[in-house]
């Protein structure tokens, strides 16, 4: 075997080993904490900005608010509900057990949030600035209706 084969080689068996080490120290709870955690902060980096060209904070900028609201639709395809496997309220998250105990509420309220942030795509790409507003409006309800009954 040439050297550098034999270096590919020890490479890829000293990475899966680490790989496979690390998967059976990996703790579930947490890793969902941590993904639906990053779901969230994609959400607030794109609402933010957006939010603030709604209040008349900053100047709104088609563009800009439309490249935030196709994030948005983008995020709202993934399977958040994954990220909130039973007993991972509390452990460094402000999940409130109330959505293990209310599922159906809490699973119809987060499609119901992705179903707006969809529609908040489709408004800002169509360049009608009052249409983007209102519909930024309707998938803000969503997110506050969720984080009142579910967010500590």
């Amino acid at each position: 075997m040439s050297p550098t084969r034999l270096l590919v080689s020890s490479t890829v068996l000293l990475l899966s080993t680490t790989l496979a080490a690390h998967a059976q120290d990996a703790d579930p709870k947490k890793e969902a904490i941590e993904y639906r955690q990053s779901v969230m902060k994609i959400v607030g980096w794109n609402f933010r900005p957006m939010g603030a060209m709604v209040k008349g904070e900053r100047p709104f900028e088609a563009k800009v608010f439309a490249a935030h609201a196709k994030d948005l639709a983008a995020v709202s395809g993934v399977n958040i509900l994954a990220g909130f496997p039973e007993d991972t309220d509390g452990k460094g998250s402000k999940a409130k057990p109330e959505i293990w105990m209310k599922w159906d509420d809490f699973q119809t309220k987060m499609g119901t949030m992705q179903r707006e942030l969809a529609k908040l795509g489709d408004a800002a790409a169509g360049g009608d600035q009052e249409a983007a507003r209102k519909q930024f409006g309707a998938a803000a309800k969503t997110c506050k209706a969720c984080h009142d009954d579910y967010k500590e």
